[in-house]
C-alpha cells in the first residue's frame, strides 16, 4: 500500500525492543496503543530512550482495561469484528502502573491525562539526562 500510494514516504518494519535506527535520532516518539502489546515494556521504552535526542520526548497512550465502559465495549468487540484481538493486551495499565513504567525506563513524566471518556490515558515524558 505504501509503495503504491505513498511512494515518497519511508516505512521501516522493526521490533520495539530493537528499533532499527541510530542513537539520538528523533525529537519525539509516539507509542499510541502500543506499549500494552509488547513483551517487555521497560526494554521497549529504554530502546525509545536510546533513539531520542537528549531533549527528546515520548507520548504514550494506553487503554484502561479495567474501566467498566471499556470492558463492555471490549466484550462486544472481541466477539464480533475484533476476534483476532482476544488476548492481545499483554499488560494492563492504570495511571499508577504507567507512571511507574515511565520512571523505571528513565523518563521524567511531564503530563498524564485521562482521555476517551476516562477509558484511556495519555502521558508525555522527557528523556532524563
Amino acid at each position: 500500500y505504501s509503495r503504491k500510494y505513498k511512494p515518497d514516504y519511508h516505512f521501516k518494519v522493526g521490533n520495539g525492543e530493537n528499533i532499527p535506527y541510530k542513537n539520538k535520532q528523533f525529537d519525539a516518539v509516539t507509542l499510541l496503543d502500543v506499549i500494552e502489546h509488547v513483551t517487555d515494556p521497560v526494554k521497549s521504552l529504554k530502546e525509545v530512550r536510546r533513539v531520542l535526542k537528549d531533549d527528546g520526548f515520548v507520548v504514550i497512550e494506553v487503554v484502561k482495561e479495567h474501566h467498566p465502559l471499556f470492558r463492555i465495549i471490549w466484550w462486544f468487540w472481541i466477539r464480533t469484528k475484533g476476534k483476532l484481538w482476544h488476548g492481545a493486551h499483554l499488560h494492563i495499565f492504570d495511571e499508577k502502573s504507567l507512571t511507574k513504567l515511565i520512571e523505571k525506563s528513565e523518563f521524567k513524566l511531564t503530563s498524564l491525562k485521562k482521555i476517551q471518556l476516562c477509558m484511556g490515558i495519555i502521558a508525555t515524558a522527557y528523556k532524563k539526562k
